[in-house]
């Protein structure tokens, strides 16, 4: 590509030409593979590209669609391509890895002020979409997420010092409980207050279930994929602003009461 590109023997244009690229960003700073994703996306306005790669500088999400990501997975043999959306497996989730990096590389971790963190990077797709669409959530909390269950004692102990107040939300299943009891021994009871899980009061409540059924198969079907967690991903990253807005704003009555014990405790803040 970059002969062509500055061949100055070369009279045509870059223009309806199929690029495939093995590992573009092989032996490549990560800022210069930064670099190189921008020229990619030029080139891309006038001509196809598809490359493979394991790095995740190549997979910013502001310039690759999730929706756009194929994974490759070997079972006996047999090599096949799976939508991102649709990718399932317990064996390789390694291959995943540097979509994930990719996702956390546009978070800003500013502990100053009012902050939020979240147990995963789901509950920030929701709560940053209903922050940036509504005015329901005071834009002056930032919302910093997590990446998992019980594993957020590090972004505890800055907040701690740092933030003028911090809320950590917790899914209401066995590992959010655990996690729960996890930091009150870490951080003693004095976080007591700082703890949120959803919907205490019920056995069981986790993040997805704050969507009825209805806006469970409005979001899926917007976003084309099967699985919920990874479509707030697509809806996050890959639509339009205004399907985002209009989606949000027109959450059911249901999922909107479900919600509001939780933006009120957001709030207090």
């Amino acid at each position: 590509m970059i002969k062509l590109k500055f061949n100055p023997n070369y009279k045509g244009k870059l223009e309806n030409s199929i690029f495939l690229l093995d590992e573009p960003g092989s032996y490549l700073h990560s800022s210069a593979q930064s670099e190189l994703l921008k020229e990619l996306e030029q080139v891309s306005k006038n001509n196809y590209i598809v490359y493979c790669t394991h790095s995740q500088y190549l997979l910013n999400p502001k310039t690759i669609k999730l929706g756009s990501i194929k994974i490759v997975e070997k079972v006996k043999s047999c090599i096949s391509l799976q939508s991102f959306g649709e990718y399932k497996t317990s064996k390789n989730k390694s291959a995943l890895s540097p979509i994930y990096q990719a996702l956390q590389l546009n978070f800003a971790h500013d502990f100053i002020g009012k902050i939020v963190i979240t147990e995963g990077v789901t509950d920030y797709y929701l709560l940053t979409l209903i922050q940036q669409h509504t005015s329901k959530i005071d834009n002056e909390i930032k919302i910093i997420p997590s990446s998992g269950a019980g594993q957020s004692s590090t972004l505890i102990s800055i907040a701690i010092p740092f933030s003028d107040n911090y809320l950590i939300l917790l899914d209401n299943d066995r590992a959010g409980k655990s996690a729960k009891k996890k930091y009150l021994k870490e951080f003693g009871d004095g976080i007591k207050n700082n703890i949120h899980l959803y919907h205490e009061e019920k056995n069981q409540f986790l993040l997805e279930d704050f969507l009825c059924g209805e806006d469970k198969e409005k979001l899926q079907k917007a976003t084309g994929a099967k699985d919920l967690k990874k479509a707030f991903g697509f809806l996050f990253y890959d639509l339009e602003k205004e399907v985002q807005k209009d989606f949000i704003l027109k959450l059911s009555s249901k999922s909107s009461s479900l919600l509001s014990n939780l933006i009120k405790r957001i709030n207090d803040l």
